[in-house]
């Protein structure tokens, strides 16, 4: 199941990295189940699809966590079999 169609774009700013992925997943995640709560609108289809829609925010969100350090930082690598083969 695709909910939007993915880019890539480098942002700077952690402040606006976190506000651009709150507007763009979180928030219609959000709306999704304020609405599934609404009787007649909220079926049973409609809210798995809200709990696989926060499933997947949820690890975007850890995903992200995860590589920051790599993404942050400059690395230099060392290695002595790496230098054997330069």
């Amino acid at each position: 199941m695709q909910i939007f169609k993915p880019d890539v774009r480098f942002i700077e700013n952690d402040f606006a990295f976190k506000t651009a992925f709150f507007f763009k997943n979180e928030l219609p995640v959000k709306v999704m189940e304020k609405l599934s709560k609404l009787p007649g609108i909220g079926s049973a289809g409609f809210k798995k699809t809200v709990e696989k829609g926060k499933f997947m925010t949820q690890r975007a969100w850890e995903t992200g966590l995860l590589f920051d350090h790599f993404t942050t930082n400059s690395w230099i690598h060392e290695s002595i079999v790496v230098e054997e083969y330069a």
